[in-house]
């Protein structure tokens, strides 16, 4: 099995940690990650911007992306295209805290409208990537359906029994 490369958006926030008076900066995204599994695949560019806000000692990454997506269905093997739109937010921490005072901290403090943080290097480099990709991997169902009645297969000639009724279906 092949390994796949997933592309990397590193940005360095080390001006922006240091400037005391800059709040908030804004990073546009534009990747052409054409992932492809047997589920699903990204057939556009992701695109959008993530702002990055100071708070305290940590830093909130909001996340605001689009791009499309075909999903196979699990019953019947027919393509869904579908426009994904990602809101969503993360946290990182930018202290000079040790990994593990950083992973004791955001367990005794769980803050329930974030998901898993954003990592951050001790040099102040982040990877955008890693999150956009849990979120779009987080997106996709268990059991992807064209609609709900999906009636799938025939299990003798393979038809697709949304299109055409068999003679093995009766």
């Amino acid at each position: 099995m092949a390994k796949i490369e997933f592309p990397s958006i590193i940005v360095n926030l080390s001006n922006f940690i240091a400037d005391k008076a800059q709040e908030s900066i804004e990073f546009p995204i534009s990747v052409n990650f054409s992932h492809q599994e047997d589920r699903f695949s990204l057939t556009k560019p992701i695109k959008g911007k993530v702002t990055v806000e100071k708070y305290q000692e940590e830093l909130q990454f909001h996340f605001k992306l689009q791009t499309e997506m075909t999903l196979v269905c699990d019953r019947c093997l027919s393509t869904i295209n579908k426009k994904l739109k990602l809101n969503f937010k993360r946290l990182g921490t930018f202290s000079s805290a040790s990994d593990d005072e950083i992973k004791m901290t955001q367990q005794s403090h769980p803050k329930p409208e974030f998901d898993e943080g954003v990592r951050i290097s001790s040099d102040n480099l982040v990877n955008l990537f890693v999150p956009i990709r849990q979120e779009i991997l987080s997106i996709v169902p268990a059991k992807i359906l064209c609609k709900k009645t999906c009636r799938g297969l025939c299990l003798v000639c393979g038809v697709n029994l949304n299109n055409k009724i068999c003679k093995h279906s009766k």
